[in-house]
C-alpha cells in the first residue's frame, strides 16, 4: 500500500542506488521536481506518485523496513543491486537530512 512508503527514507535509498535524481525520476517516469517534492514528506503527493516511486525502488532491490522494536523505519538494499565499484555506506535515519 502506497501510504506504508517511508517518504522519509526515499532520498536515502535513492542515494544508496547510486542514482542522481535525473537517473531515478527517468526510471520511476516521473519528473525531476516531482520526486524532489516527494523526497519531501511535509509536500502533499499523490498517493498514486508515492506508489510509483515506492515500486521503482523496490525494483531494483531496496526492501523497505518497518518500524519493530522502537527502531526504524529503515530500508535494506539487495547486495545484487549494489554498482561493482560502489562502496556501500552505512546509512542511519540519524543522519539524514532534508537537504
Amino acid at each position: 500500500m502506497a501510504s506504508d512508503y517511508p517518504r522519509n527514507l526515499f532520498k536515502a535509498a535513492r542515494a544508496a542506488l547510486n542514482m542522481n535524481s535525473r537517473q531515478f525520476a527517468a526510471l520511476a517516469k516521473v519528473s525531476t521536481s516531482t520526486l524532489s517534492m516527494a523526497e519531501n514528506p511535509s509536500i502533499y503527493v499523490k498517493t498514486n506518485t508515492i506508489e510509483k516511486i515506492g515500486l521503482a525502488l523496490e525494483s531494483m532491490g531496496i526492501e523497505f523496513i518497518p518500524p519493530q522494536h522502537g527502531r526504524g523505519p529503515g530500508f535494506t538494499i539487495a547486495e545484487e543491486s549494489l554498482a561493482r565499484d560502489a562502496e556501500p555506506a552505512a546509512i542511519s535515519g540519524a543522519d539524514l537530512t532534508d537537504d
